[in-house]
């Protein structure tokens, strides 16, 4: 049977046809089926009636080019409406394709890519335009090499020039960073005959990748200090802008490896990463919580070339392929590179407030992305990476002065509108749509508590729980839920400009005195000591402030547990963490009843569009990090962690407390699991492993699922569901719950043959005079010191 797939890394192109798609993707399915044609995506996907492609692509790999022709004839006729004889079923399969074409320019170089290649030339009309060159992946080094050289030829006779070259196998990449003339560069975005687009080894032209941070000017003096004594060792790290090292907040906290040896040639101010380390330590300065117990690890990836304090652009070094520079920073600091041992080996946490602007997420998962994989999977690090920033947004059907004019629930509505309107220029910034990493929004909310009007500022959400409308919106690759979470990323507030009549638009402050978080900055006071201070907000923010909850559970677990916990692997600890941070995450439900009414569809038969559209803006919601291992008596939260086979099943027990026998009243289970998956490019499933938390045996406790939850089928690596009950059920001491952990038959070969995993599960009820807390404890073999709660 032939196979068609929805992912093209790692296929030979020269093979490969192209069905682009329109239409319901279950109709398309269906179609496929009557020929023969299956369509290969992670066995997990079930089309149904609310999975619909517009302009979708799959990718067919023929046997020869002679049956390549074949079906270009075949559909040739069809365009013309000719009769296609013994192959009339094909008529259904055509019907639901916009094209079908071989692999070729179009698919190279996206329009998305195109249009910022040209802008790229017009802005600067004489100088070259740097580009990324990936080329198709050949797995055998010597053919690889050729193929590598011709492209290296072509770029030279088209006046270009190579600056760098990186292959990493683990991810199937294998790309040049090159400077072309603009003429070139512009007949590569026109897709012409004789530019670069037409070569057969390239997979995909696109511009050089330029780094989302949000920096903004708004230092402001202060008298603090920061006593760092005894720190333990670091077990998270930041890659970041170079920071302002002798910071008071900083300093003695943290340990910058600058292993692309950018702190000499930072000329500019040390915004974005001074804010990131300020934010991880001490969390918002302005709820004054306690700093961090270790040391925090920083490797600088990006700086400032520019000494102007009212720009301040701070980007990677333009010489290097940014995924080039995350692998050797990883490298660097689990494992040594070059010679040089291991910066920092027991790190397991790792925050990057950054996103590639230049590409926003469409289908195909980035090389970026591919990396955040593999090395989470490889050397056992939770990745907290933000989801991206907008800024500005169009409030459709109303012009200035009416949204100017609107008060509460009036102008939210409007904003959310305006997030349903343009939700396709929303996407994700890579590499946030990797499966292993937690992708962070930015929860709209602050300590600052400023009127909803101030000046010609306005606070576009002044009523409601959502995320800020800079974040950017999901779903993730395989539309898996993201963002995973939302942090507080400041109330940021809005400019109106009139761009059209009927059209308002919104442009966003990056953190100011009215809307944001605060944290150290750059620059000294009028002592010379390095004490300023900045308003921080947006994804950077909220991300660093979501390592920092990564952090205290850590550190709350370590004291809970000692060496219980810290004898763990650190890729048990690593994933443990992730599913604790994600366990007490949840959706208000008037944010979800607002959305639903403001983004539909409506219908009864439109909730998983519904459910989507809410996931698309919150992912799993808005963790309670206290309530994480808080102990009050009515709520027993318990961990476990393991390893699992292909096929295999781990069952955890859960006591059940005897004094919820024969009660009537609300109760709930919620249950969280989480790993980190190898990962394969250009197999029949990126996700190579698949876990899942089997429906328990929840009767005696809980009688039905909630509503509005995640999938019992998770599309990325959590798994988090939860179940409810009123009546009084009858158990005896000894009791409990099993929850099932399973792995799915493996989607590929060469799967590790075990994976790590974590599991959280709690049980709660309302009536806190029951003393679920001690009976559920009782029985564990591992119990906690004392009473643990995260936070001050």
């Amino acid at each position: 049977m032939l196979t068609l797939r929805d992912e093209p890394n790692a296929l030979a192109p020269e093979t490969l046809v192209v069905f682009e798609t329109k239409g319901p993707l279950i109709i398309f399915a269906e179609a496929c089926e009557d020929i023969g044609l299956r369509i290969l995506a992670d066995d997990e996907v079930e089309f149904d009636d609310d999975d619909v492609l517009t302009k979708g692509h799959y990718y067919l790999t023929m046997p020869d080019q002679r049956a390549i022709e074949e079906l270009l004839r075949l559909w040739k006729l069809w365009s013309d409406e000719d009769d296609l004889g013994q192959h009339a079923k094909w008529a259904k399969v055509f019907g639901c394709l916009h094209s079908l074409r071989r692999w070729g320019p179009k698919d190279r170089v996206t329009d998305e890519d195109a249009a910022a290649i040209i802008e790229d030339a017009a802005t600067y009309p004489q100088s070259n335009v740097r580009l990324e060159i990936e080329l198709a992946f050949e797995p055998n080094e010597d053919t690889a090499t050729s193929h590598r050289t011709e492209v290296i030829r072509s770029v030279e006779e088209a006046g270009g020039r190579v600056t760098s070259i990186s292959r990493i196998s683990e991810i199937a990449y294998d790309a040049l960073l090159v400077d072309l003339e603009n003429e070139a560069a512009v007949a590569i975005a026109q897709r012409a005959d004789d530019s670069l687009a037409r070569l057969v080894d390239v997979f995909s032209i696109r511009p050089q990748s330029v780094l989302n941070v949000s920096t903004e000017v708004d230092t402001e003096p202060a008298e603090l200090s920061s006593e760092a004594s005894a720190l333990g060792p670091p077990i998270a790290a930041i890659l970041d802008a170079v920071p302002q090292q002798n910071h008071v907040l900083i300093g003695a906290r943290v340990t910058v490896e600058d292993f692309l040896g950018l702190e000499g040639i930072t000329v500019g101010p040390r915004m974005h990463g001074t804010a990131m380390a300020s934010l991880v330590i001490h969390g918002d300065l302005a709820k004054n919580e306690p700093a961090l117990s270790r040391r925090l690890v920083f490797l600088p990836i990006m700086y400032s070339a520019v000494n102007d304090p009212n720009f301040v652009d701070e980007a990677p070094p333009a010489n290097r392929l940014i995924v080039d520079i995350l692998v050797q920073a990883i490298r660097r600091l689990k494992v040594g590179d070059a010679g040089s041992p291991p910066v920092a080996p027991d790190v397991l946490i790792v925050n990057l407030s950054i996103g590639d602007a230049k590409r926003p997420f469409g289908s195909r998962i980035s090389a970026f992305a591919r990396a955040i994989d593999w090395l989470a999977a490889s050397y056992g690090i939770l990745f907290l990476v933000s989801a991206g920033n907008c800024r500005s947004l169009l409030i459709p059907n109303m012009d200035m002065a009416t949204f100017a004019n609107s008060r509460g629930e009036q102008r939210t509505r409007a904003t959310l509108a305006g997030l349903n309107w343009g939700m396709h220029s929303r996407r994700l910034l890579p590499p946030s749509e990797a499966m292993n990493c937690l992708a962070i929004g930015a929860l709209h909310d602050d300590e600052i508590a400023a009127a909803p009007d101030m000046g010609q500022s306005r606070d576009p959400l002044p009523v409601g729980i959502f995320a800020t409308p800079v974040s950017r919106m999901g779903l993730g690759y395989r539309s898996s839920i993201k963002p995973d979470l939302l942090f507080p990323g400041g109330r940021l507030r809005a400019l109106l400009q009139q761009t059209d009549p009927t059209v308002a638009r919104l442009v966003f402050d990056g953190g100011n005195r009215f809307g944001g978080v605060r944290a150290a900055g750059p620059g000294v006071n009028a002592a010379g000591v390095a004490s300023q201070m900045q308003h921080s907000g947006s994804t950077s923010a909220a991300t660093a402030l979501a390592t920092r909850a990564c952090h205290l559970i850590h550190d709350a677990l370590e004291t809970a547990y000692g060496e219980d916990f810290m004898q763990l692997p650190a890729d048990a600890r690593a994933v443990i963490i992730k599913a604790l941070l994600v366990h007490r995450a949840s959706v208000p439900e008037e944010s979800r009843l607002l959305i639903n009414d403001v983004f539909g569809p409506p219908g009864a038969s439109e909730g998983g569009k519904r459910k989507a559209n809410v996931q698309r803006i919150f992912g799993f919601g808005v963790p309670d990090v206290e309530e994480v291992l808080g102990c009050i008596s009515s709520r027993a939260t318990l961990w476990g962690e393991g390893v699992i086979g292909e096929n295999e099943a781990k069952v955890f027990s859960l006591p059940l407390p005897i004094s919820l026998s024969g009660v009537r009243g609300p109760r709930k289970l919620s249950v969280t699991l989480a790993w980190f998956t190898p990962v394969q490019s250009g197999r029949r499933a990126y996700r190579g492993v698949r876990l899942k938390v089997e429906e328990p045996q929840y009767k005696a406790i809980c009688t039905r699922a909630l509503d509005g939850q995640p999938d019992r089928k998770p599309r990325g690596t959590i798994y988090h569901r939860f179940w409810e009950g009123m009546a009084a059920r009858n158990f005896v001491a000894g009791d409990a719950v099993e929850l099932r952990v399973a792995r799915d038959p493996d989607q590929g070969d060469q799967l590790p043959d075990l994976v790590r995993f974590g599991l959280v599960a709690t049980l709660e009820t309302d009536d806190e005079t029951l003393p679920i807390y001690e009976e559920v404890r009782a029985p564990l073999a591992l119990k906690p010191r004392a009473p643990v709660r995260v936070g001050p």
